[in-house]
């Protein structure tokens, strides 16, 4: 991680990723963007989610259209998480 990369587990890296795989102005991003709007702590905004299930995520709503239902960056105890992904 350099100094201008955001922590890893955070809302900014994730809007980082997601603008490196999909485009900075795609669907993942605007979701991400908005997330990061509404959040206390902005792009410092930690999360603790696996990885894997938002790319997963993200990947469904920049190619299936698909929307998300609640608040996936939230769970805390990795309830809405699912055990396989």
């Amino acid at each position: 991680m350099t100094d201008q990369e955001p922590a890893k587990d955070t809302l900014g890296y994730h809007r980082m990723m997601a603008a490196a795989i999909f485009s900075e102005d795609g669907p993942a991003v605007v979701y991400l963007d908005k997330q990061i709007a509404d959040a206390p702590n902005g792009e410092d905004e930690g999360c603790i989610i696996d990885e894997r299930f938002v790319v997963m995520v993200l990947g469904r709503l920049e190619f299936g259209g698909q929307e998300i239902q609640g608040d996936m960056w939230a769970s805390e105890t990795h309830e809405d998480v699912p055990k396989e992904v």
